[in-house]
């Protein structure tokens, strides 16, 4: 039609010419070319009938209707886009950092030898200790009966566990955590601690069990049992700090694991970093841990003002547990995983701020970074443009 127009002209143009730069348009380009020659043709046809007008009507309606629907679907496009890139790039900084951590655990993990062949060698007496064991998720303690756990020097010497605690201490400059393990499941029992200060079988002390309970296994105690250390991020007593577990073996069977947690300034430096990620106006980057007693928890939060909380069972203005669907939906990505690309997620929920007399949409953007059983998301309000 407008190659047409143009050729009605005192000057015609050269319509090969036309139609090969019309053949490198895009399809918005194109539609939005062929309203304009719908215009053109309309002001010539205004001059001899009313069929002018009603062609003007038209070519202004369907104008503004094109207009309108690819504009939003290129904004939403391009938040989206933009959501994708910083959650990636979130990923990659994990990533990096997660190497710069394992180099460290080969020195701490010499410090550890050092410290067990001053203090002494985790093992279990024939007489029994009862303790006082809290239950996770209930206010009430039970009483539990285990073998007495001591550390057995390289000449044969019986000391307590408060003397390995101070050697670990000592050389790897973190706090001190010691696991026993109490049954054949795998739960274990925290008979040490230098942060809470476990000094007596009186007081009442963490029972770590190896299965939620709707049967979920804790990855963590999983891996141990087969005799891997693991590293890992946690959220302990208000600080986001690194946690190297060592499990200790006798008879070939996994009896405890020693636990040191230390601060690091490579995670501290990504806790910042990833708290400066911005998506548009108001939206940002948090991470939340993904699996174990612990999922939901925030590890990362907006300018880390709520770390620590579990938001596992918060609702979006219809109700819907969202942050569970969020979850589940970046642990199902887990499986698609490859060097090449990151696979991502996107959850959308109506939310509502105190204050505000509608709900809103929001729009995140999800991926799951395994080796530190980490939900990283990067999510935005939808009318923000």
């Amino acid at each position: 039609m407008l190659l047409f127009y143009l050729n009605q002209g005192k000057n015609p143009v050269n319509l090969y010419k036309v139609r090969g730069a019309i053949q490198g348009l895009s399809v918005e380009q194109t539609f939005s070319l062929w309203i304009w020659g719908l215009i053109l043709m309309s002001s010539r046809l205004f001059r001899y009938s009313l069929l002018g007008v009603v062609a003007l009507a038209v070519a202004g309606l369907a104008y503004y209707l094109y207009h309108n629907s690819f504009y939003t679907l290129d904004l939403t496009r391009r938040d989206r886009y933009q959501a994708e890139e910083v959650v990636q790039s979130a990923f990659l900084m994990c990533q990096m950092t997660d190497r710069l951590l394992q180099k460290r655990e080969s020195e701490i993990a010499d410090q550890v030898q050092k410290a067990l062949s001053v203090a002494g060698y985790p093992v279990l007496l024939d007489e029994s200790q009862p303790w006082q064991v809290a239950i996770p998720g209930s206010p009430s303690t039970d009483k539990l009966t285990l073998p007495r756990m001591a550390v057995k020097t390289f000449r044969g010497h019986k000391r307590n566990l408060e003397n390995l605690g101070e050697a670990l201490r000592r050389f790897t400059g973190g706090e001190v955590t010691i696991l026993q393990r109490v049954n054949e499941k795998g739960d274990h029992l925290a008979v040490y601690c230098s942060i809470s200060g476990v000094e007596s079988p009186a007081e009442p002390t963490s029972l770590i069990p190896a299965r939620l309970g709707n049967g979920e296994k804790e990855m963590c105690l999983e891996k141990l049992d087969q005799g891997k250390t693991v590293l890992r991020p946690e959220f302990i007593n208000g600080t986001l700090q690194v946690s190297y577990y060592y499990p200790i073996f006798a008879d070939q069977k996994n009896i405890a694991t020693l636990v040191v947690r230390v601060n690091d300034p490579d995670l501290e430096r990504l806790r910042n970093d990833i708290i400066d990620l911005r998506i548009g106006q108001s939206g940002y980057v948090y991470a939340l841990k993904g699996t174990g007693a612990h999922r939901g928890q925030y590890q990362i939060s907006f300018n880390g003002e709520r770390d620590g909380e579990n938001i596992w069972n918060a609702r979006d203005a219809s109700g819907r547990p969202f942050i569970q669907s969020m979850i589940n939906e970046a642990l199902a990505l887990k499986k698609k995983f490859d060097r090449v690309s990151v696979p991502i997620a996107f959850e959308r929920y109506p939310w509502k701020n105190p204050g505000d007399l509608q709900p809103r949409y929001k729009t995140a953007a999800v991926v799951y970074f395994e080796p530190w059983d980490w939900v990283l998301g990067a999510g935005y309000y939808e009318d923000e443009r």
